[in-house]
């Protein structure tokens, strides 16, 4: 179709998959292949994403000290230029914005006032009504109130089951939080259904 922002689609398309299932090289190979300045300006906060998961995941999985601080200064480059780009409004600007309040330790409960109102409006999709869900989930969990922490991973499990979205963490994350409670039965269903999907 001689088109651009098509091939660009499907190249971030597979780079966000390979990211997301720790293949840093092939990532990189891919973006590498990619001018930024060729990307349209719709298609640059998924170009920032894309880096950002990269360096998310670079750095979680990096035993070396030296080399994980690059990678966490590299992801919040690239995090600052992704939220820059997103709309005030945007779903994915309130995923990150509270993401970089979590790992401020004592943001929680702002990020739980923040939210907590959104809860209410008739103006989120059921998407985005499990996102919020679960950035709530994880500023209780954070602030050392894990009922709530449940409560709020069930919800947003609840969501998530909804759509024909297969790559959640509530319901992984809820496994968890039930399994150190002692419910083993439920724990064990749940993240066989995670594994599952």
């Amino acid at each position: 179709m001689n088109s651009k922002n098509l091939l660009y689609d499907a190249m971030f398309d597979l780079a966000d998959r390979y990211a997301l299932s720790g293949m840093y090289a092939e990532v990189l190979g891919i973006m590498g292949r990619i001018d930024l300045n060729d990307v349209d300006a719709s298609q640059k906060p998924t170009y920032y994403h894309i880096y950002n998961t990269l360096y998310n995941g670079m750095e979680a999985s990096s035993d070396d000290k030296v080399l994980a601080a690059e990678y966490r200064r590299l992801k919040s480059r690239y995090r600052s230029l992704l939220l820059e780009t997103l709309g005030k409004d945007d779903i994915s600007h309130i995923y990150v914005e509270t993401e970089i309040k979590l790992e401020e330790k004592g943001k929680e409960q702002e990020v739980i006032w923040l939210l907590q109102p959104m809860c209410e409006s008739d103006a989120l999709s059921v998407h985005e009504r499990g996102i919020i869900y679960y950035i709530l989930a994880k500023a209780w969990l954070e602030s050392g109130n894990r009922e709530k922490a449940i409560l709020y991973f069930a919800k947003s499990a609840l969501h998530d089951m909804k759509i024909p979205v297969k790559e959640y963490k509530s319901l992984y994350e809820l496994a968890g939080l039930l399994y150190d409670c002692g419910d083993i039965g439920r724990a064990y269903a749940y993240i066989t259904r995670s594994l599952n999907d």
